[in-house]
């Protein structure tokens, strides 16, 4: 099993409220506090439906075992940094892999954590074996691309100007084509 969670979401968005405004041509800033809401929730569903860290987030990644060919990899990237690699041992015991001994390469999807020389060490077989605690999104000289910016910024003034689904006759259309079509281009980008 591999589960992915957030520990610390991003502290900003990718399109700020001043951006979404000119967008959607609001002038006054009365509903501030609804439209940063809408943006902050914009950029996780677009994050979730990319696999891509748009801002730079905390992440944990929990793994059963060490992957068969020694390379662990690091869905919803750029990854940017690994704080710690943990695993339980045999015995039991929580132990930190040292740094040093791992290369982290962010430069690719996904990012890698791999060993220096030898394998992993051996770990218990149970569930959640294996922790790795990480840094991805916001990494300088990787922007998020341009598909994924349009795609929060159409959904989060979607989100403001229609307060609940869409229902065309009786199809209810819950997110945009515009926004699933950019959300299409920016898994590849």
């Amino acid at each position: 099993m591999i589960n992915l969670s957030v520990l610390e979401a991003p502290s900003t968005t990718i399109v700020t409220v001043d951006e979404l405004k000119a967008n959607s041509r609001i002038t006054d800033s009365a509903e501030d506090l609804f439209l940063a809401s809408c943006l902050a929730a914009a950029q996780r569903v677009i994050e979730g439906r990319t696999d891509r860290a748009l801002g730079e987030q905390k992440l944990r990644l929990v793994l059963d075992a060490w992957p068969e060919d020694g390379v662990i990899r690091v869905p919803r990237p750029p990854l940017k940094s690994v704080e710690f690699v943990k695993y339980v041992d045999a015995a039991g015991v929580v132990q930190t892999v040292t740094a040093g001994t791992y290369i982290v390469d962010g430069g690719g999807w996904p990012g890698i954590v791999h060993r220096i020389g030898s394998s992993w060490p051996s770990c218990a077989s149970i569930p959640g074996a294996i922790r790795v605690d990480l840094t991805a999104g916001g990494v300088t000289g990787m922007p998020a691309p341009k598909e994924a910016l349009q795609a929060v910024l159409l959904l989060a003034t979607h989100w403001y100007e229609n307060r609940e689904p869409v229902n065309i006759g009786n199809i209810v259309n819950e997110l945009p084509f515009a926004v699933e079509a950019l959300i299409t281009l920016a898994r590849w980008q």
